[in-house]
């Protein structure tokens, strides 16, 4: 089964067969069939191989605001299950709505959904899934295990303090922080660079940190015209 990654810091989750970057996708566009209609590199990708059927490349963007829930997330099991193959021949990749993002952190998920009711789920690769309303169009997506699918520049790995650090990342992650911080507020700019302070302490301890830290410095340069 494949596995989707989150990639944290860039807001999106993503998978790739044998691609290595977006290039290697324009050449080989011939071999693949897309059920969206894109341009450029805004909105979804969801690619699928001409011959096989098979995921080829997707990325699904995530909002920048993340609203953190303690309980609650999907619950898949009362789901009924769309296949992999009935989903593509659906041929309507658009979103219904515009979507929100959430954080459930009691069950580890990563959510992506619009207003809609959700009644689908199509099982895409390993904890990862495509949500589709009762009409069947694709109202969004559901990560497990969300923290373990983040890509890692090591295999070093503790849940524990990467937990912190995430928490602390998300709680920027909303739309009144972005609003302080485009007001160079000093107090975020203080917690930005205590958070930095922290993920640079612990960065060797797991190789996820690098995410986080990415974010701080993009976010200090954005709001804060602080270049590194």
């Amino acid at each position: 089964m494949i596995n989707v990654k989150w990639d944290l810091d860039g807001f999106s989750v993503f998978y790739s067969d044998k691609f290595q970057n977006f290039e290697d996708v324009e050449r080989n566009i011939a071999s693949l069939s897309g059920i969206s209609n894109f341009s450029g590199l805004e909105g979804d990708w969801f690619l699928v191989e001409r011959k096989s059927k098979a995921l080829g490349f997707m990325l699904l963007d995530i909002p920048s605001s993340i609203e953190r829930i303690k309980n609650g997330g999907v619950d898949l099991d009362g789901l009924r299950e769309v296949s992999m193959m009935d989903f593509i021949d659906l041929a309507d990749f658009t979103l219904c709505g515009i979507p929100s993002a959430y954080f459930c952190d009691s069950k580890d998920q990563i959510i992506v959904l619009d207003r809609s009711d959700v009644e689908y789920k199509v099982v895409i690769g390993l904890d990862f899934y495509i949500l589709l309303n009762s009409q069947r169009k694709r109202c969004g997506f559901l990560m497990c295990n969300a923290m373990k699918h983040i890509a890692v520049r090591s295999e070093r790995l503790d849940d524990g303090i990467f937990h912190e650090l995430l928490m602390g990342m998300l709680d920027f992650c909303n739309e009144e922080k972005y609003k302080l911080m485009d007001d160079q507020d000093e107090q975020c700019l203080h917690q930005l660079i205590a958070l930095e302070r922290r993920c640079i302490d612990s960065e060797n301890k797991d190789g996820r940190i690098f995410h986080i830290l990415e974010f701080v410095r993009r976010s200090k340069n954005t709001f804060y015209d602080i270049e590194e």
